[in-house]
């Protein structure tokens, strides 16, 4: 229980005011406690409301759910709070794949880890996430969930094929989201530990940790089933069993919550499952459309993955598998998770 939990405990609820419900609501929040949180923003005024409902959004990544609460909030609040008001906007742009309009209203998220990564630049999301996480590991202080410094880089060390990397990232976020108690951590450092064994070639540890992330994501929210889906899709294209990999592949887009560069990673991974089995030539349309998602987001790396793994599959030309090769050597030198 927190400071803010201790105090507002020892007030009846019948004295609260609208402030209090709102400040209840961010403690809430900071402990993956979603619907108890919304409930108490229900309680607070207009604006408080409006941004508490935004603030949900952005910490399950659910880009969809801010926009309205996002526009609220624009007609309510005061000249002073502005530049609040735009950070909030930019980085629901950037959880919704619009990387190029989040950076023009806020440049300062071009120097983020996130941005980094989301536009295919991995020397540069690794280098920031690894300094997020130097300050992260043991220090007093609330989670950061999809922003986690060591949870960013087991993602992109599976990316680049540097598993034994990926998964001791993945298992000290795990044993960080134990100590500070947040079940959205845990699930998804389990989620980013399949990935690592999944590019290792371990599939049945990885289906584990898969399941294991699911459990942990169903009290939290429905976002957090995304990536496990995402993974067991792939190993259900890796087996041949297209109907499987296309259904998980369907209910993980449903989760998706309107952010384009997820449904790309779920679109390329799901085909690259496909590609890897007896079924390759299915992949075929799949790469493509995560080929146009990835175009639309400005991620230079998925675009590059998918043509190599057209090319692979005689389905697209040798100079966008060059120039993939070229600008990410590691797609070729080392399994990984793409």
């Amino acid at each position: 229980m927190t400071l803010v939990d201790r105090s507002l405990a020892r007030l009846p609820r019948a004295d609260w005011t609208p402030a209090l419900h709102a400040l209840a609501g961010d403690a809430l929040r900071l402990a993956s406690r979603y619907d108890e949180a919304r409930a108490e923003y229900a309680l607070a005024d207009p604006l408080e409301r409006a941004l508490g409902e935004v603030r949900l959004a952005l910490d399950t990544v659910q880009p969809e759910q801010a926009w309205g609460p996002l526009d609220m909030a624009a007609a309510l609040i005061g000249r002073d709070r502005q530049a609040e008001l735009r950070r909030l906007r930019a980085e629901n742009l950037l959880n919704a794949g619009q990387l190029a309009e989040a950076v023009a209203l806020e440049p300062e998220l071009r120097g983020g880890a996130r941005s980094a990564l989301r536009s295919g630049d991995l020397d540069a999301a690794l280098a920031r996430a690894q300094a997020l996480a130097d300050g992260e590991t043991g220090g007093a202080r609330a989670a950061q969930n999809h922003r986690e410094g060591l949870l960013l880089a087991s993602f992109i060390h599976a990316a680049r094929g540097e598993v034994h990397d990926a998964g001791a990232c993945a298992r000290r976020g795990l044993s960080e989201g134990e100590r500070l108690e947040s079940p959205f951590v845990q699930s998804l450092a389990l989620a980013r530990l399949g990935h690592a064994q999944q590019a290792a070639g371990d599939f049945a540890a990885a289906r584990e940790s898969y399941d294991a992330a699911l459990r942990q994501a169903q009290p939290v929210t429905g976002r957090l089933r995304v990536e496990p889906l995402m993974g067991l899709a792939a190993l259900a294209g890796r087996a041949g069993d297209v109907a499987r990999a296309q259904a998980l592949t369907a209910e993980a887009g449903g989760q998706a919550g309107g952010d384009r560069y997820m449904a790309g990673l779920l679109t390329l991974t799901s085909a690259l499952g496909l590609a890897q089995g007896p079924q390759g030539a299915q992949a075929v349309p799949g790469l493509q459309e995560a080929a146009a998602l990835f175009g639309a987001c400005g991620d230079a790396f998925g675009q590059a993955a998918a043509a190599l793994a057209l090319f692979a599959l005689d389905a697209g030309p040798a100079k966008g598998a060059a120039q993939a090769v070229a600008a990410y050597p590691f797609l070729l030198g080392r399994p990984s998770l793409f």
